[in-house]
This record gives C-alpha cells, sequence and structure tokens, in this order.
C-alpha cells in the first residue's frame, strides 16, 4: 500500500541545529524503518517535506511515524500522512463512485 507524508519542521530550529537532529535519525536507522520502503524523502528549504512510502500494513507506517516524533523531539511542527492512490487509480475510483450514487 502507497502513503504518502507531509512533514513541517519546527522553522526556529536553525540548520546548524539541523544537522544533529538528522544525524541521530540516520545513525538510528529511522529512515530504514521496519515494514516500509521509502521510496523518495525529499526537503525543501521552506522547512517542510514529503515522504512517498510502500508498506504492508498501516501499523509499520503508525511506529514510524511515532518514532520520529520520538526521536525528534521539538523537531516535527506538523505531520500528515495518508494512504495513496495514483491518480489513474482515484480517477477510476471516482468514476465509479460517480456512477454508484447517480443510480440511487
Amino acid at each position: 500500500m502507497l502513503f504518502l507524508c507531509y512533514i513541517e519542521t519546527n522553522e526556529n530550529i536553525s540548520p546548524q541545529e539541523m544537522v544533529p537532529y538528522q544525524e541521530k535519525a540516520i545513525q538510528a536507522g529511522a529512515l530504514e524503518p521496519e515494514g516500509i520502503k521509502i521510496i523518495r524523502f525529499d526537503g525543501t528549504p521552506d522547512n517542510w517535506g514529503v515522504i512517498t512510502m510502500e508498506a504492508d500494513s498501516a501499523v509499520a507506517v503508525h511506529r514510524f511515524i511515532d518514532t520520529l516524533r520520538a526521536a525528534l523531539p521539538g523537531l516535527i511542527k506538523n505531520i500528515k500522512t495518508s494512504p495513496a492512490l495514483s491518480v489513474d487509480e482515484a480517477t477510476q475510483l471516482e468514476a465509479e463512485i460517480v456512477k454508484t450514487v447517480s443510480s440511487w
């Protein structure tokens, strides 16, 4: 199952302060979570990023996100995670839903 995760980091943490957080996460293996394949982990200079990942279960994703929060206190300002579909899959699903609803 595909998941997307949007992360905002604390803008009050300077780039110099951010490096130890990042090194700690890498050394702890936080970016190689069990049960999850991280496809991409992209960041921006505006302190937000997106993780695209595949996971067999929502439990694995929940564990990964909560581990990031616990391991990096004060760094993560906002985080949103959701299962995702490709645009093609979502369009097909929405067409099916519209067809079903219009027959009511």
